[in-house]
């Protein structure tokens, strides 16, 4: 566990609604899309986590997305991005569309993907079995 995801994740949940999902998204559309926010998860054969999104979402000084992060069964975050908390960082721009890899620890046995927008707030995918 490295404390700092730990404490950013959790700063998170605790400061915004958490979370919307595909099966409930904001009542409000104009709030964002399931399709560019709900993170979806794949569990390779390998043991490699990889995150994504179903629909291109913007990487703009605007809008984007700040964070994408992978808790284990116990809320352990064990993968963590930073795209920029308050400032999209200059290495990703438009046009890009932000994912995350990562090894499994050993002992992994379900894991969560999150995904935060700097507009459309919190968003988390299934929970997936290892």
């Amino acid at each position: 566990m490295v404390p700092e995801w730990q404490e950013v994740a959790d700063g998170l949940q605790a400061s915004n609604q958490c979370c919307y999902t595909r099966d409930s998204p904001p009542e409000d559309p104009s709030l964002g899309g399931a399709e560019e926010h709900a993170p979806l998860l794949e569990v390779r054969a390998d043991g490699r986590a990889v995150v994504t999104l179903g629909a291109q979402h913007p990487m703009t000084a605007d809008h984007w997305i700040t964070t994408m992060y992978v808790r284990d069964q116990d809320g352990v975050v064990v993968g963590f991005r930073d795209f920029g908390a308050t400032q999209l960082k200059p290495q990703f721009s438009r046009g890009y569309q932000p994912s995350l890899e990562i090894a499994l620890p050993a002992g992994t046995t379900s894991v969560r993907a999150f995904s935060f927008c700097n507009l459309h707030s919190h968003w988390a995918g299934e929970t997936i079995s290892v």
